[in-house]
């Protein structure tokens, strides 16, 4: 019976040693706010993000002194597979946004976690 529940379960793609995730589509909202969807693995695929935390996003290849920055997914696991939205201002000054700002469909971004200190439990 466990081993029927586990084989039911999706597979969670997030990893804290991270991965580079391809941009599906760029939505703009605004002059300056954008979604932004990446693809998982698989269709089958959950990001494995729980709520509360973040994950952190960056350029792929970067070293250690490349900027990253936390950003929480606007889709939860329980109603998506396969992707997830990141909703995400430009800042023309920032280190990181005016980067993200430019990314087309088939670009990659790197990303890991879950990373935070709380974790929503209700």
């Amino acid at each position: 019976m466990f081993w029927r529940w586990l084989a039911g379960r999706p597979s969670k793609a997030l990893s804290s040693y991270g991965n580079a995730y391809k941009l599906i589509r760029k939505q703009p909202l605004n002059r300056n706010t954008s979604v932004y969807r990446f693809a998982l693995p698989t269709e089958a695929h959950v990001l494995g993000l729980p709520v509360g935390q973040h994950l952190m996003l960056g350029p792929v290849g970067g070293g250690k002194d490349t900027p990253s920055r936390p950003y929480t997914p606007i889709t939860i696991d329980r109603t998506t597979k396969g992707s997830f939205d990141l909703l995400i201002k430009t800042y023309p000054t920032g280190r990181l946004t005016p980067w993200i700002d430019q990314l087309k469909p088939g670009d990659e971004a790197f990303m890991s976690g879950p990373f935070g200190g709380f974790t929503y439990e209700g």
